[in-house]
């Protein structure tokens, strides 16, 4: 009998935990402030148990694809830009159908890109030609939100 309880009890402990699991599949718009000011991007998340793969478009950075991780609330994710070298690292927490956290941008590449040999990223006179090292800006005080579309 007290067996039986037991495995009622785990059984109803189980359940309720996964039916507690954050679910971010869908579509979401981030709103975060850019380069040239207040920025939306429309997302698309697809999720399988912890791993998220992503689509995304905005207003300057037309195309871009990422991946992430969820645990528990706790939301990481990189978004890629396909016609740049930029890339924006997302971290936050997820409470029902909104998110909010900081983010980071990266730019930069190899030669022909923002840095590297023949790039103008990084200080004047700087090794590699013109521009030096890759150029790379980071600002963790840009706060991000996303609500469900």
């Amino acid at each position: 009998m007290i067996k039986t309880l037991l495995q009622i009890s785990f059984l109803i402990l189980f359940l309720s935990s996964a039916a507690l699991a954050v679910d971010v599949s869908g579509a979401w718009i981030i709103k975060t402030k850019g380069l040239e000011g207040n920025e939306e991007i429309e997302m698309v998340i697809k999720a399988s148990g912890e791993k998220l793969k992503m689509t995304a478009k905005g207003s300057t950075l037309e195309e871009m694809s990422g991946s992430g991780r969820l645990k528990g609330d706790a939301i990481k994710f990189k978004l890629n830009a396909k016609e740049m070298p930029v890339s924006i690292e997302f971290k936050g927490t997820v409470a029902g159908d909104k998110m909010s956290g900081t983010r980071v941008i990266q730019t930069g590449g190899g030669p022909g890109d923002f840095g590297g040999p023949d790039g103008p990223g990084g200080p004047p006179g700087g090794p590699g030609g013109m521009g030096g090292p890759p150029m790379f800006w980071s600002d963790t005080s840009q706060n991000w939100t996303a609500e469900r579309k």
